[in-house]
Formats: structure tokens, sequence, C-alpha cells
């Protein structure tokens, strides 16, 4: 049985392979690919045999590679690794050697590991808010133009929603200044596309929701709508990952 440390960079990853008694007998610098991985990770592919690299850039599409060698693979968190372990000489290959010390000593702090598909939504999810935090930038800056101008200040005040279809006919006409008019005219470009995307993610939404009883039980909680209650589904996934009990100790003072 091997422990296997692994630190990840974008191109290349250190490898250690170490054994139960903490020798190690192995390292490696590897392309970072499913060939090369698979390449040298062959001989030490037993049973028992553990992998650990630390939560980061791509962690995802890496576990799913080394979860094809190496029966179990765990993701490390980086910053309470560097809590436990926090070497004055850092390098590839003793960041390597450190968490394949950790592995074997079963001491490495676990980030929660989603199924494939449940990362694929989270991504849909992430993207929709994303839009959204893109939309409302592009509105702040709509209301900052437009309170700049006297007249154009005075005649948006009669729109109750300045986004809705009559507030975007008096964004599209009101008369402005040649940039201030081109300034609006973009940003009016941008949110339509905003919005069109936001609109294209949604739909994907509505059919993962369909026939998910989670979803819908979730929505019968006050203020929580369609969107928030599959937020709230796929952020958790699987509720018994979470102790069934949690005690409180109470504050002093």
């Amino acid at each position: 049985m091997y422990s296997i440390g692994i630190d990840a960079h974008k191109r290349y990853l250190q490898i250690t392979i170490m054994q139960e008694n903490g020798k190690i007998i192995n390292r490696y610098k590897v392309n970072n690919d499913r060939k090369s991985i698979k390449a040298v990770l062959r001989p030490y592919a037993q049973d028992g045999s553990k992998a650990v690299l630390e939560s980061g850039w791509n962690w995802g599409l890496l576990y799913d590679m080394f979860s094809d060698c190496i029966d179990e693979v765990k993701i490390a968190h980086p910053l309470k690794v560097k809590a436990i372990a926090e070497a004055k000489i850092k390098t590839d290959k003793i960041s390597a050697n450190i968490l394949a010390h950790l592995l074997r000593a079963d001491l490495i702090p676990e980030c929660y590991v989603r199924g494939k598909s449940n990362r694929l939504i989270q991504e849909v999810l992430r993207q929709r808010m994303f839009l959204v935090r893109l939309q409302t930038m592009v509105k702040n800056k709509v209301h900052n133009l437009i309170d700049r101008q006297e007249n154009a200040r005075e005649q948006a005040k009669s729109f109750t929603d300045l986004f809705g279809v009559k507030g975007i006919q008096f964004l599209r006409s009101v008369e402005l200044p040649l940039l201030e008019r081109k300034l609006l005219d973009g940003q009016l470009e941008l949110l339509e596309e905003f919005r069109t995307r936001v609109s294209l993610i949604e739909s994907i939404l509505a059919q993962l929701k369909e026939n998910d009883e989670i979803v819908e039980r979730l929505k019968t909680i006050p203020g929580i709508g369609e969107f928030f209650a599959l937020l709230i589904r796929h952020e958790i996934d699987k509720i018994e990952r979470f102790p069934a009990q949690i005690s409180y100790v109470p504050m002093l003072g």
C-alpha cells in the first residue's frame, strides 16, 4: 500500500510515492495529462493505495484522472494543510512529500468531493449568478449616467422600474449629449445580451428541477423560490455528509 502526494501545477505535477513506513521510494515530475499520470501510477495502483492533492486550480479534472488509477483519492484543504505542516522552505518536492506524510498518518484535512454530475450542475448555477452580477453592474452604470443628466433624471422618476418594457423604451429614446448617448446605447446592448444569456441558463435549470422532490420541498420554505431551491439542493448535495446532531458549546461571559 502506498501514500501518494501530488503537488499540482498548470503544466506539470510533482508526485511523491511513499511506503507505509514513511520511506520515499520515488519522486516524479510529469506532464499534467491523463496518459502521463496513468503511466507513472500504474505500478502503484495496489489495493489500499491512496492519493492526495490540494484543492485548487482545476482540482475536479485532476481528481477524476487520479481516480481512474488509484482507488481512493482525497482533496486536501490547502489552508488547513498549511496550518498543520508549514515548511520554512517550500518547493514542489517538499509540498508533495508533506502531503504524502499527512496522508500516511491519516491527518489530511479533507474537502468534500462532489460527484461529477453535481459539479456540472454547480457550474450552471454559478454561471447564472455570475451573469446576474454583471447585469446588476450594467444597471448601476445606467442609473449613474442618467442621474448625471438633469432632464433625463427628472423624466426617469416617473418609472417604477427603469428596466421594464416602458423604462427600456425611455432609455432608448431619451435625449442625451452625443457621448453619453453612445455610452448608454452600449450599456443597453450589454444588458440585452446578459438577459439573453440568463434566459438560456434558466431554460437549462428548468430541466434540472423537473421531478426533483427535494427542490419542491425546499420551495415550501417561505422566501425560497425555484432558483434558490435548486441552488441549496446542489450546493448541499448529500445531506448525509453533515452530522445528524450538532453539539453547541455555550458562550461564556
